[in-house]
């Protein structure tokens, strides 16, 4: 029995096989075939997930780089510091999630880095590749259906959009995630995780023109403004790669004079002449109905003085919210001694109205750093960060060796950094964790001697 589990490992088709299904079913999660355990959620990828990890434990030897070792251990040490802190909370059930999420990360990490060792760097970026490339396409061409049709699955998006008037947010991409804002953050993640993982550099320059233009697409759409900010940022991330690759390439010159040629006359074209815009895209409420407010969720919360009524309600925008959410964030990181008040305990303070900031409905924090540091305090912080600086030390490094996908990595880090303000919670989304465990493994390729490197 042992022989012929032994035989399973040590198969490089049957770990490929494994790997390539758990990316098949990644974007589905536990909206697939999904079966309740009691104290968790199993779904396809997530058993798939559990193999890969027990696989790995017979190939502990397989973690190389000292970054990857610093990375593993800081779960290790944010987990058990998160499981002290929920032995002495009084209301578990918040904290659970949180938990469970940091436990699942663990797994991501250590089996894409053992699996790059034993697949090969290479042959693990090409599977990647060519399966985000598969899965971006599908979501973008749903996504547009969606904003043509306004048909969505049923969630609570559906419910929420479903009392108001018929806006622009009725239309908005949400495909499984039953948000806008995670579409987003998935679809520009996996714009960057197929950049990154790019082998062939011959027609990067469409590929990026072609992602660049889908992804503005897919933000505007759905209205995430900080989506929209990021995509600049990354575009602006390119132009030394652009210049560097002009400066070799008199053909590309020539090519990139047509294209912007081409792109400037229909601009024009467009913005010249008098436009229709139907009611899917107009923001004039008034023409469509009047969103109904009561004063169900106004709860005990304070606004300068006062409970807030009807009005203040209506107008208190998502900047607003956002910035409560910070301000109370703030107040828990102080009132914990700066050490963090738990896993999952700021949704559960907002939830109970246990804060000074009125946030009307929104009890998630909305942003990666009051997130972390109002729950788990300075030292978990600190250390995440050490993380990131980390990787920027190493490209920097060796940023000459390849000053495209160094530049990239970078500017990778800022695109997700902006993106982690997007969804209510970061933690707890599993496109993150995929991510910065690509992340690590692209930069850990600047670093590699004797290896297989990903631009070979």
């Amino acid at each position: 029995m042992f022989n012929r589990l032994k035989l399973f490992v040590n198969s490089k088709f049957f770990i490929e096989f494994l790997f390539t299904a758990f990316l098949i079913f990644f974007p589905f999660g536990a909206s697939l075939i999904k079966l309740s355990i009691g104290f968790m959620t199993i779904y396809p990828s997530l058993i798939i997930l559990f193999l890969l990890f027990f696989f790995g434990l017979f190939h502990l030897n397989k973690i190389k780089f000292k970054i990857e070792k610093y990375a593993l251990s800081l779960l290790i040490v944010w987990i058990i510091y998160a499981f002290v802190q929920y032995l002495y909370l009084i209301d578990k059930a918040y904290a659970l999630m949180d938990i469970r999420s940091l436990l699942v990360f663990l797994l991501y990490l250590y089996v894409f880095i053992w699996t790059r060792t034993y697949l090969g760097l290479s042959r693990l970026f090409e599977i990647i590749n060519f399966l985000f490339k598969i899965i971006y396409v599908l979501i973008f061409l749903f996504a547009v259906f969606e904003v043509f049709t306004g048909i969505h699955f049923i969630g609570h998006f559906t419910d929420k959009v479903g009392h108001g008037p018929i806006t622009l947010a009725l239309y908005s991409p949400v495909f499984l995630w039953d948000n806008p804002n995670n579409l987003v953050v998935f679809f520009l993640l996996a714009s960057s995780i197929i950049l990154l993982t790019e082998k062939k550099t011959k027609n990067i320059f469409s590929l990026i023109l072609i992602i660049l233009s889908t992804n503005l697409f897919i933000a505007y759409t759905a209205q995430a403004r900080i989506g929209e900010f990021a995509i600049f940022v990354f575009a602006f991330s390119l132009f030394p790669y652009i210049f560097f690759m002009l400066k070799r390439n008199k053909i590309l010159k020539k090519k990139l004079a047509i294209i912007t040629m081409v792109i400037l006359l229909f601009a024009v074209h467009f913005i010249a002449l008098p436009k229709y815009y139907g009611p899917i895209w107009s923001k004039q409420k008034d023409n469509l109905g009047t969103l109904k407010t009561t004063n169900e969720h106004s709860g005990i919360y304070e606004l300068d003085a006062g409970t807030p009524n009807d009005s203040i309600i209506k107008k208190y925008d998502s900047k607003k919210i956002r910035i409560s959410l910070i301000l109370n964030g703030l107040e828990l990181f102080r009132t914990s001694n700066y050490l963090g008040v738990g896993p999952g305990q700021f949704k559960l303070f907002h939830k109970d109205r246990q804060v000074q900031y009125y946030t009307k409905t929104n009890i998630g924090p909305h942003n990666w750093t009051i997130e972390i540091i109002s729950q788990y305090g300075v030292f978990i912080f600190i250390a995440y960060l050490i993380l990131f600086g980390w990787i920027i030390l190493i490209v920097i490094k060796n940023f000459r060796q390849n000053i495209y996908k160094s530049t990239l990595i970078l500017f990778s880090i800022i695109l997700f950094f902006l993106l982690s303000n997007l969804p209510s919670s970061f933690i707890n989304h599993p496109i993150n964790w995929l991510f910065t465990s690509i992340l690590i493994l692209v930069t850990t390729s600047l670093q590699q001697v004797n290896t297989e490197s990903i631009d070979e």
